[in-house]
């Protein structure tokens, strides 16, 4: 406790403190920092035997006769082994308990206090649509101190077997609501949609539920078809499937070109099925080159597609117009490239 005997100071002391802290005995303080002057009451806490500070309100609402009554109900709590700051938070959720503050009033202003941080507004759309359709109609309307194991279990057990992942991420949203909740003081004791150490002894784990179901790889002789397919959907999702997305499986070594006659993928991407069912790129190299034209049919400026036969399952792939060649093959007066173009497995 505190050397100094309470009521040390005046209210007009009080007005004319320069900045810094300083003590009104019976182990209250106010903190002086230009035009702003906060009470405090500073204690070692009876729980822990830790040093602490409990806020008691600026001096603009809490009087010097209000500060001395709350530093002397503080110091009887002390005198009971009873932390202060323990107990106004356990107040603080009984007064939660008793105004029915629910999960869903508690989600909402989770989301609203962090969606600024999250990496887009989608984020904080897609939380909101999770809770209001898998948990809000469980526990929404329940109030939040209440919540219980029984509760959280109650939603995810329906859905973990056949929506694990949907669950799983559910169970973690809801787990930091909850976390929430308690850090404003609107619920104590332990979280119910804790994973380690709790819903780990009732639920199985996620990763041994739901196996994971790889898609069926495109054959290559169809790949041609696709490509065209996601050329005229346009989009960006399209887009990147088509310049992005990892579909090569075992190696096949081909040449990329722009020399006359060669076939290739021109730089839109866009691919045709020749007579021999094999996969036929649309000609993007060698445009505007007038023996080029002359050889495949192909009028100047214009992609085409050479129908010349090829092997079955051969796909070739062009360099765009002006790009610089990978390599050059002196026999030709085209530039060329030797890369390899696996068989498809996207």
């Amino acid at each position: 406790m505190s050397r100094l005997a309470p009521s040390q100071m005046t209210v007009r002391k009080v007005e004319s403190l320069k900045d810094g802290t300083h003590s009104d005995g019976g182990n209250l303080w106010i903190t002086v920092k230009g035009k702003s002057r906060t009470w405090s009451f500073r204690f070692n806490s009876p729980v822990t035997g830790k040093r602490r500070e409990m806020g008691l309100g600026p001096a603009r609402d809490v009087t010097l006769a209000a500060a001395r009554e709350l530093a002397g109900a503080a110091r009887k709590l002390v005198r009971q082994g009873i932390d202060p700051i323990e107990q106004r938070r356990v107040e603080k959720v009984e007064q939660a308990r008793q105004n029915g503050l629910t999960f869903k009033a508690v989600a909402e202003r989770y989301i609203e206090d962090q969606k600024a941080g999250w990496r887009g507004p989608q984020s904080a759309f897609v939380w909101t649509s999770s809770l209001a359709r898998l948990a809000y109609p469980a526990i929404g309307e329940k109030t939040v101190g209440n919540l219980v194991t029984d509760d959280i279990v109650s939603i995810l057990r329906p859905i973990w077997t056949t929506r694990t992942e949907t669950a799983d991420r559910l169970r973690g949203r809801i787990e930091r609501v909850l976390d929430y909740a308690r850090t404003q003081g609107w619920r104590e004791g332990e979280n119910p949609a804790r994973w380690r150490g709790h819903l780990a002894h009732i639920l199985p784990k996620p990763s041994t539920v739901a196996q994971v179901e790889h898609h069926a790889a495109i054959p290559y002789r169809t790949i041609a078809l696709v490509m065209a397919a996601l050329a005229r959907s346009g989009g960006m999702g399209a887009m990147a499937v088509r310049y992005g997305c990892p579909v090569w499986g075992g190696p096949r070594r081909h040449l990329v070109g722009d020399g006359p006659g060669r076939e290739g993928l021109d730089s839109v991407g866009r691919a045709h099925e020749d007579e021999t069912g094999a996969s036929r790129a649309v000609v993007g190299a060698g445009i505007g080159d007038p023996e080029h034209a002359q050889a495949t049919g192909c009028r100047e400026g214009s992609a085409c597609v050479s129908r010349r036969p090829a092997a079955a399952g051969s796909v070739r792939r062009g360099t765009v117009e002006g790009a610089a060649p990978g390599g050059r093959d002196e026999r030709s007066h085209g530039s060329w490239a030797t890369v390899d173009i696996p068989r498809l497995g996207c």
